[in-house]
């Protein structure tokens, strides 16, 4: 091997390595975000009055903001390394895009539109009987099993495209993993976002001022 030649493979290897580390920890950015939105979305369900559900509301907004910062790290960098060492018309390569794709109908589709509809509905309840408790519209929004389905389906769906991209499966395993990842939406949603706080637990009075 030549001077030039060898020259040439180490800046690719470095290339592809930079865009793989770009890869990976955009992957990050998206677990990390998940995580936070999961346990917000948890929150949520056992708060007790409106305005703490409306907090963790808020914090689940702004954390999905780093949503589509990860996807196009993702996508950007899963473009140049297909290019470089996969071909377009692997399954797992397929799956992998309609994976990200059904992630962002769920995340920025669905689970967006829920969730102004639930900002809305808190923002009439506390403006109509200010921040007392958990019932009504709000409660029926955080209480209905799809509203549960809807926030797990993005969390289960990246698993399933990181087991996809890691294993490599064909098409029927590449079927599959996505196949599971949706059935599990329900199930797991109904277990993770269950609503605990206490029904009808009253609101403590303000402290009178001195």
């Amino acid at each position: 091997m030549t001077r030039r030649s060898r020259s040439a493979t180490l800046s690719s290897m470095t290339t592809y390595s930079v865009v793989l580390f770009i890869h990976l920890l955009s992957l990050l950015i998206a677990a990390g975000a998940a995580a936070v939105v999961t346990l917000a979305n948890v929150q949520m369900r056992r708060a007790e009055t409106l305005g703490q559900v409306a907090r963790w509301g808020m914090a689940a907004k702004n954390t999905a903001k780093a949503f589509p910062v990860a996807i196009v790290g993702l996508v950007g960098s899963g473009i140049y390394m297909v290019q470089t060492e996969w071909s377009w018309s692997d399954p797992w390569v397929i799956g992998a895009l309609v994976g990200l794709g059904m992630i962002i109908v769920f995340g920025e589709g669905l689970e967006a539109r829920r969730g102004r509809a639930l900002g809305r509905a808190l923002g009439e309840a506390i403006a109509t009987g200010g921040d007392g408790p958990v019932d009504g519209e709000p409660a029926r929004l955080l209480e209905d099993n799809l509203g549960k389905a809807i926030p797990a389906a993005p969390t289960l769906l990246m698993l399933g495209v990181v087991f996809i991209m890691v294993t490599k499966p064909g098409t029927a395993g590449t079927i599959i993993a996505l196949a599971v990842a949706l059935a599990l939406s329900v199930p797991v949603g109904r277990a993770v976002f269950r609503c605990d706080r206490r029904a009808g637990t009253p609101v403590p009075a303000a402290a009178p001022q001195a």
